[in-house]
């Protein structure tokens, strides 16, 4: 898991993504050709699963509504949770297995709650 990242505007006007307050900044090479599953917290408060090969780049494009239409219409406030894969495909399966959990059990996941993710696991 990643520390969450937040929308901010720079003096332009344009949204960039940040972490602790200081603005990201490329990772070595293994870093960019890997494939991540995320989870952005939307204004709403839903949480959006997603994947992407560049997690930076795929943030700042839902900060700016360049994305896909749920955060053009609802804005992330932070990215809340992030795994790294090897493979595209592996981030796929996760993002599919996340998008059929419940939102409490998305939750203890974004929280790091083990104990509650493991007794819903076990509800159904």
């Amino acid at each position: 898991m990643v520390a969450p990242f937040a929308c901010s505007r720079s003096p332009t006007g344009q949204q960039r993504a940040r972490r602790n307050g200081t603005e990201l900044v490329e990772g070595p090479e293994s870093f960019l050709m890997s494939a991540w599953f995320y989870i952005l917290r939307l204004q709403s408060g839903l949480l959006y699963p997603g994947t992407t090969t560049d997690l930076r780049k795929r943030y700042e494009d839902h900060c700016t509504k360049r994305a896909c239409r749920t955060t053009s219409l609802d804005p992330p406030i932070a990215l809340v949770y992030s795994e790294q894969y090897e493979t595209r495909s592996e981030a796929r399966r996760r993002e599919s297995q996340v998008k059929r959990w419940s939102r409490a059990k998305k939750e203890a996941l974004v929280t790091g709650d083990l104990a509650t993710l493991r007794k819903l696991s076990k509800s159904k």
